[in-house]
């Protein structure tokens, strides 16, 4: 969770404890917020990881779709299709699994995954690893939802958008999590 995301869940936090009508002595009151504040902390972490395992599925199921047909799916209704029979047909948005998180949530998030598929003729591994370092403030989507690039030809690219809307960030690198494939690649 980056510094802004942080800050206003600390801020959110801050206004339901000063607004809770039961009286409690200042002395226990930070370390009750500290303690909400990780709990929401840890709670963004695990449903960024649920988010993560739903990309690693959507990558898997991208690569067999490419191995049967020879080609990558063009639209959203393509993928769509793809995806029907699938777990992510109704795979669940993580970030609604926490009371505290979901109350967070923009109005118009959807319950459950949401797919975005877009080309990008000039997909490459290069590009995406610089991009991932320093994100353009294009790559935001709605919490718990996914953009596949692809080439039209054999590369794809797998993203997802944490609780603030921006991509999901790699725990080791601090850089945009993302999963790219070269299809045309043996596995």
């Amino acid at each position: 969770m980056n510094f802004k995301a942080q800050a206003h869940v600390l801020f959110s936090l801050l206004i339901l404890c000063t607004s809770c009508s039961v009286q409690q002595s200042t002395a226990t009151a930070p370390a009750e917020l500290y303690h909400l504040l990780l709990d929401a902390e840890l709670k963004s972490k695990a449903a960024d990881n649920k988010m993560i395992a739903c990309m690693t599925e959507c990558s898997q199921l991208l690569s067999r779709h490419y191995r049967r047909f020879k080609q990558l799916p063009q639209s959203l209704s393509e993928f769509e299709t793809i995806c029907y029979r699938s777990k992510l047909n109704s795979a669940k948005n993580p970030y609604f699994d926490s009371e505290l998180l979901g109350r967070e949530l923009p109005p118009s998030t959807s319950h459950f995954v949401q797919f975005e598929v877009i080309a990008d003729y000039g997909l490459s591994r290069n590009g995406l690893d610089a991009s991932a370092k320093h994100p353009p403030k294009s790559w935001t989507g709605s919490p718990g939802s996914i953009t596949i690039t692809q080439n039209s030809e054999n590369l794809f690219a797998v993203r997802g958008y944490g609780m603030d809307g921006k991509p999901i960030l790699d725990g080791t690198t601090n850089s945009v999590f993302f999963i790219f494939k070269d299809c045309s690649e043996a596995d």
